[in-house]
């Protein structure tokens, strides 16, 4: 792999260019920078490539062989330092790896006077938990500060960034212990050098970004990108502070711990402890929590003296069909009911989809079918208890509503420490057996579902949905130079 997948993205790479110049009608006479390029899959293979010439942003679209172009927006010219435009904010829908983002369009410095600071916050696709912590700093500093969300891995290398997303995906599925012994074994690995041939993209298209965008702090919420920034300030860059979002809670892995970053921002008192505990300087540790979505800060979550009847739960299956349909059954089939199932399938619609539809269509009345939700702040705040795997994302945005949650599948390694924090707390525990979900179940339904009440009020003491905030007002003074620990409110218990 390490031998081939170079030469191989790098054929990719001039043959995408030279598409887009072709496309673009300016032969050799121009050149057209790379901005993007993405691969969506719905019915059939769609390619576009975002480049720029001259001023203009152009979008160049493949869809069966026939290849289109349109002016996507104007832009500021490259000797300009680029703004956020005067007045209402024209806002465009950027497509890329991450999602859907909300940006705003750029002009030049002469059309606003302001200056606002520019923060850059670097993602990946591994996992939901840097996006989420990505998405949810980024809403909380908008129209407080000049925001750009960038995924290196998918501009630099958005084949093989696929292809290992997948990978990934497939891994920790199916085969979680192998994914362990992979985990663990980035303990023994220094990122400080750059031995990874096919990591060189990723770092050039981080860098290049870096060098347009002209950020005043730094952020990342994925551990490899720190390293970048160190090899880059020691090119003889501008240095300037860099941030690392920690989205896993307690056992934390090499790769964030020996990270060249200015200050770790972390998700609980128990996660600073253990770091510490493993030599990293108090000083530089920040517990702002985990930056779930702002709107967990204005919706107000089912209270400890609800009603159960019925007991509504939300469940976020994985692929796996066979665990889909073990686990819906056995919720809907539940003596202590009736509980009523929402079930959210995500990446998964199509896979799962006519599984799922099988099991409402046997229980009709009693379940729901989402596919990919961006009200999951709200569905969380609507029900009773989350069944999910043991993701940081998942995790605490569970915490942020309130919402006790058990775990029916559990990555070893990464995602151990997730569990222990529910467990800390009194907010969730381990349920990947049909034995352990039953009497999870019973446990939070009897004597009137005590047991759930007293989970609620276990994280009613440990809820953060303001989390993001706290950390984009820590980012907006770091930029400004007068940053200092924020202080945490923490919820009267």
């Amino acid at each position: 792999i390490e031998i081939f997948f170079p030469f191989l993205l790098q054929e990719i790479h001039f043959l995408i260019r030279l598409e887009a110049r072709d496309t673009l009608r300016g032969g050799s006479r121009h050149h057209v920078e790379m901005l993007q390029w993405s691969t969506f899959r719905y019915r059939k293979a769609h390619h576009f490539v975002i480049g720029r010439r001259n001023d203009a942003l152009f979008r160049i679209r493949t869809t069966g062989g026939t290849t289109t172009t349109h002016c996507w927006r104007q832009c500021a010219p490259k000797s300009h330092r680029w703004q956020p435009q005067t007045g209402k904010p024209a806002d465009t829908i950027m497509h890329n790896i991450t999602g859907r983002t909300r940006v705003h369009t750029l002009q030049p410095d002469s059309m606003n006077p302001s200056n606002p600071p520019r923060i850059l916050i670097a993602t990946a696709g591994f996992g939901d938990g840097h996006n989420t912590a990505a998405r949810g700093l980024a809403a909380a500093l908008e129209g407080r500060s000049d925001v750009l969300v960038v995924d290196p891995c998918a501009e630099g290398s958005p084949w093989l960034n696929n292809l290992l997303r997948k990978g990934y995906q497939f891994a920790i599925t199916y085969l979680p212990r192998i994914w362990e012994l992979i985990y663990n074994g980035v303990e023994r690995r220094d990122f400080s050098k750059q031995n990874i041939p096919f990591m060189h993209p990723v770092e050039r298209a981080f860098s290049a970004r870096l060098d347009e965008f002209d950020p005043d702090v730094i952020i990342s919420t994925y551990p490899l990108y720190p390293y970048f920034v160190e090899r880059y300030f020691k090119s003889g860059r501008r240095p300037r502070p860099i941030v690392t979002v920690v989205t896993d809670s307690i056992e934390i892995n090499a790769a964030w711990r020996k990270a060249p970053t200015d200050f770790w921002l972390v998700t609980d008192e128990e996660t600073k402890s253990r770091l510490i505990q493993q030599a990293i300087p108090e000083e530089k540790i920040v517990e702002t929590g985990f930056p779930v979505n702002p709107v967990f800060d204005r919706l107000q979550p089912l209270g400890e003296n609800a009603q159960v009847q019925p007991f509504r739960v939300l469940y976020f299956p994985t692929a796996n069909k066979k665990s889909l349909q073990r686990t819906a059954r056995l919720l809907l089939r539940h003596p202590d009911g009736p509980i009523e199932l929402t079930i959210v399938l995500g990446r998964n619609l199509r896979r799962l989809y006519r599984l799922a539809r099988g099991i409402a269509e046997d229980y009709p009345g009693r379940v729901r079918i989402r596919g990919w939700s961006r009200k999951v702040p709200q569905l969380l705040c609507e029900h009773h208890l989350a069944i999910g795997k043991a993701g940081g994302a998942t995790v605490h945005e569970s915490l942020a509503a309130c919402c006790p949650m058990l775990i029916h599948h559990l990555v070893p390694g990464q995602e151990e420490g997730n569990l222990e924090l529910l467990r800390t707390i009194g907010g969730g525990d381990l349920a990947d057996t049909e034995v352990s979900l039953g009497s999870a179940l019973q446990s939070l339904l009897a004597n009137h579902a005590s047991g759930w009440r007293r989970q609620k009020q276990n994280l009613a003491c440990r809820a953060r949905p303001q989390a993001s905030r706290v950390a984009a007002s820590f980012v907006l003074e770091l930029a400004t130079g007068n940053a200092s620990p924020p202080t945490i409110d923490t919820p009267a218990g």
